[in-house]
């Protein structure tokens, strides 16, 4: 127990740590927690091992944290900690609102975020609001349009749409604001509320912050019944997606190439849309999982079957569309799917020989891009960007008028001609174009272009030791270090190691690149035991 540190009528069972300033009343603290400098835990809390209360966090009378949860610095916990690994100090997470349904993310809840992001507009604005199939991103988004209402604030209803489609609808101009709800991608458990900027780009940390204040604060916009904003639903916004997408490609080469496609839909969005789309970019296509699931259940079918079913229709080419319609993979007509750090150097390899025209240029890829990147790019005039590993990193590198190409490292693509975010069925329509283009067909391509080998881990690391793990790994010897949202090491016989927090969970995602497959197998064991050593 720190100097200063006042524990008033409590228990702490052994090895607890009590930090300089902490106030602790009535509560319990369970073997091995810490409650770091200026914390306050107020009456009946019970805190269960290995927790960590952030310095000048707040814990409010009755709450109890589940064992090996984390309270961030600074955060204000009203409720009790159960499933959740983490407690932050604020509501959104690059531009994202996500929890557990009917725990985190309750009814009143969403109306409350309603309320609030209405607040932070003009009253008689209008805002875009959009769902995918899942019941419980219909219940949410109902409670949220309340609150909306209930400013002055109108609301056009896109009913069931995909991200990039609310993007492209937003860009009209008509809109203040936009919001998207959805089961989340990375966990179907949790639900997920994405709020939107006027121009389709995720809301910045400055509107985030306002809203969060008005939530917290409770400065709620009243208005008068006569005032109360009307509910409308948004026209033509499929057809206007539709078009957008064609006019930004060139239909006629596609055309000529009479491709036979294959799309796994996985039971998501794109299946009301993008058969259209193939049919009048004059393709033959056949879909496997097109109805759209309101459970998200949907497992990918097994690669032989889908390796089958392209040889028996006579497919070029197949793909798979996530259910949010933003990430694709592909697989090429022998029968291989592309892992997508693979898919990434092809599709990059097909722009860079089309777009030789355009030299010089810049292309962006994440910190976590396998080096074949450099290797290709390096017979051709441009410059490689290196951006965080979130979409929100690519998507901010479009504000660079030099870069054409946005290529991610989980079959996102970002073409800014076109749109500042990844959009799973433009991407798969503009593969088609570069590959009638291209004398190339993807195996062929394959065969050509280096290849590097890959291991990705996750390696478990307590949430307050995540900044000393990343401040170890920038003292490891390396010829060249990058430092963004992790650490990027090249070593000396040219591997790679990206490390950084995984935002979620208490882990450190680990990722080696190497010429061989054994040696990236080696340096992610070494690093694993060394991130182990660097927590201590």
């Amino acid at each position: 127990i720190a100097p200063g540190a006042r524990v008033l009528e409590s228990i702490l069972w052994e090895e607890v740590v009590v930090g300089a300033g902490a106030e602790i009343r009535s509560a319990v603290v369970a073997a091995g927690s810490r409650i770091e400098e200026d914390a306050t835990v107020e009456e009946q809390v019970v805190i269960g091992e290995q927790c960590i209360v952030g310095r000048g966090a707040t814990l409010s009378a009755g709450v109890k944290l589940w064992a090996g949860k984390s309270v961030e610095a600074g955060a204000v916990l009203t409720q009790s900690l159960v499933q959740e690994e983490r407690w932050l100090r604020g509501v959104f997470l690059n531009a994202k609102v996500s929890g557990i349904p009917n725990v985190d993310i309750t009814p009143e809840f969403a109306a409350r975020l309603g309320t609030a992001l209405g607040s932070a507009i003009a009253m008689g604005a209008m805002v875009a609001v959009s769902r995918d199939p899942s019941s419980v991103a219909r219940m949410v988004l109902r409670a949220l349009g309340a609150g909306l209402l209930s400013t002055g604030v109108h609301v056009a209803d896109l009913q069931v749409a995909s991200v990039p489609q609310m993007r492209q609808e937003l860009r009209s101009g008509r809109y203040a604001a936009g919001v998207h709800v959805r089961r989340s991608p990375r966990n179907p458990e949790y639900a997920e509320l994405v709020v939107f900027d006027a121009d389709g780009r995720d809301i910045p940390l400055q509107m985030a912050k306002r809203i969060e204040r008005i939530l917290y604060g409770e400065e709620f916009r009243r208005v008068a019944a006569h005032q109360i904003g009307r509910l409308s639903f948004a026209e033509r916004s499929a057809e206007s997606y539709i078009e957008r997408v064609l006019a930004a490609l060139d239909r006629e080469a596609i055309a000529r190439r009479s491709f036979s496609v294959l799309v796994d839909y996985s039971c998501g969005l794109a299946a009301q849309l993008f058969p259209q789309i193939l049919g009048r970019l004059g393709c033959r296509s056949f879909a496997l999982n097109n109805i759209v699931e309101a459970a998200g259940e949907c497992p990918p079918l097994e690669e032989p079957l889908v390796a089958q079913a392209m040889q028996a229709l006579g497919c070029q080419v197949a793909f798979r569309i996530d259910p949010g319609a933003e990430w694709i993979a592909v697989m090429d007509q022998q029968g291989r799917w592309y892992p997508s750090m693979r898919l990434l150097t092809l599709v990059l390899k097909l722009f860079l020989l089309l777009n030789v025209a355009h030299e010089p240029y810049a292309i962006a890829v994440p910190m976590a891009a396998s080096m074949e990147v450099e290797q290709v790019a390096a017979q051709h005039n441009v410059r490689i960007v290196r951006v965080g590993n979130s979409h929100s990193a690519m998507m901010e590198a479009t504000r660079d008028p030099e870069v054409r190409f946005v290529g991610g490292t989980r079959g996102g693509f970002i073409f800014p001609e076109f749109l500042f975010a990844a959009d799973g069925m433009f991407s798969a329509a503009k593969l088609l174009e570069m590959l009638a283009r291209s004398p190339y067909d993807l195996a062929e391509l394959d065969l050509q272009l280096p290849r590097r080998f890959q291991q990705e881990l996750l390696v478990p690391c307590p949430w307050g030791r995540k900044a000393a793990v990343l401040r170890r790994a920038l003292e490891y010897p390396a010829r060249e270090r990058l430092l963004l949202d992790g650490v990027k090491l090249l070593l000396e016989d040219g591997s790679t190691v990206v490390l950084f927090p995984e935002q979620q969970t208490a882990h450190m995602v680990l990722i080696t690149d190497a010429d061989s497959e054994e040696l990236a197998r080696q340096h992610a064991q070494r690093f694993a035991e060394l991130i182990q050593q660097w927590q201590q």
